[in-house]
Formats: structure tokens, sequence, C-alpha cells
């Protein structure tokens, strides 16, 4: 079981450092041999983590309905075994999709179902950065006001956790959106 935990991790790192080369066909292959693995072996929480790398796969490629199916069916695992963390990830995520997809509303209400279950299970680092995404969303809709409002919100929370590389992205974003 250590075993195939091991091989399984192994293969979802080296698919997203093909992903990052833009080797995207070898990443697929390697993720879906470890799908077939986790899925054989009954692993539920590593089977969600490679759907949630096969939702960036095909987000990365602009694929954003596959992307979509992965990104929720990865949700739907996260929520059986229940780490809070990685539930608020998995809802920013599927709120990514929609806002790349431009269905604003649908983004936003993932996006604020997550940043306010990070927020009441103490998950700073995450509220700061979905905060941020919301940022990234009202820019998008043309609404500057909420959207300095909510990178205002995300920079204080990540300089309340002194969260260096969120603060940086916040500061970033702020100055784009001036």
């Amino acid at each position: 079981s250590e075993d195939i935990e091991g091989v399984l991790a192994n293969e979802d790192r080296l698919a997203q450092t093909l992903m990052t080369l833009n080797q995207f066909n070898d990443a697929q292959e390697h993720l879906e041999r470890a799908v077939a693995i986790a899925d054989e072996s009954g692993h539920v929480s590593l089977l969600a983590k490679l759907y949630t790398s096969l939702g960036e796969l095909y987000y990365h490629q602009f694929q954003l309905n596959t992307a979509q199916k992965y990104f929720l069916d990865a949700l739907d695992m996260k929520k059986q075994f229940g780490d809070q963390a990685e539930i608020a990830v998995a809802l920013s995520d599927v709120g990514r999709v929609y806002q790349e997809a431009g269905e604003l509303q649908k983004a936003l209400s993932y996006y604020n179902q997550g940043q306010q279950l990070a927020e009441s299970m103490g998950h700073t680092s995450i509220s700061a950065e979905i905060w941020l995404q919301i940022g990234e969303l009202y820019v998008q809709s043309g609404d500057q006001g909420q959207a300095v409002q909510s990178m205002l919100t995300g920079l204080e929370i990540a300089h309340g956790i002194n969260d260096l590389l969120t603060i940086e992205r916040a500061n970033l974003l702020l100055t784009e959106t001036y």
C-alpha cells in the first residue's frame, strides 16, 4: 500500500514537471496510468489528487469542459474524506475554470464557498489566496472597487501570517489593478 502511494505520488510529481515543460501528452500518459492504479487499489484521496492534476492539465490546454469535469469529480472525492483545506482549494479550482469560461457568477459562488470554508477552519493562507482570485474575477468583470477591496483583504490576511509569496502576489495584482 505504501509502495503504491509512493509510486502514485512520484507519477503525479513527474506529470506536474512535464506540464511546466508544456509536455502535456507525456504528462497525460503518466496521470492516466496513475489514475488506473489508484482506482484499482481504492485510494480515493490519491485519486482525488490525480483528478486535480488532470484538471490542471486540461485547464492549461484551455479544454475547460474536461478540466471542469475533473475538478468537480476531485471536489466530490475530497468531500468524502473531509480534509477541509483540500476542499477549499478544490472549490477555488472549480471557480477558476468557471471564471476562465466567462461564467463569473458561478465562479464567484465557488470562490466564496472556498474562502468561507478556509476562513472558518483557520486556513488563512488559502483564504488570502482565494481573496486574490476573487479580486481577479472583479477585475475581469470591470468592478475595480470590488477588485481592490478583495485584493486588500487578501493582502491584509497575508500580512497577518507573514506569507511573503502571497504578499508579493497581492502587491503585483494591486499595482496592475490601479
